[in-house]
């Protein structure tokens, strides 16, 4: 789509996809303002702090009817790296505890065990 872009469009459909890249443009900046109002309500948490961060990279990328691809697809995709580390730190910590409890248990159990000597 950049490239077409800046190649320029056929005539027979420029007015279709200047159109289209306007609501594109409209779309993504009115979810992107949205989506920062949403998250200023969760504040400190670190999903709040990623969404804010990715939402304001794609913010600088679109304002009312023009919309910068490149831009717009780099923080698209620094945001969605971004929530997929967290995604990832957050599934370490669970498994971390997890295993954590599992430990536990187990050395609990352990410690009941007693030996005897086996009379036959």
């Amino acid at each position: 789509m950049i490239d077409i872009s800046k190649q320029g469009w056929p005539k027979s459909v420029a007015r279709m996809n200047e159109r289209a890249l306007k609501t594109g443009a409209n779309d993504t900046y009115e979810v992107m303002q949205r989506l920062l109002r949403a998250a200023e309500h969760t504040n400190g948490q670190r999903l709040s702090r990623v969404i804010q961060q990715g939402a304001h990279s794609i913010l600088m990328s679109s304002t009312v009817n023009k919309l910068n691809l490149e831009l717009a697809r780099n923080a698209f995709l620094g945001l969605a790296t971004n929530i997929e580390a967290l995604l990832s730190d957050l599934w370490l910590e669970k498994n971390e505890t997890y295993i954590s409890e599992q430990e536990e248990s187990l050395s609990s159990r352990m410690g009941n065990l007693t030996l005897a000597s086996v009379v036959a």
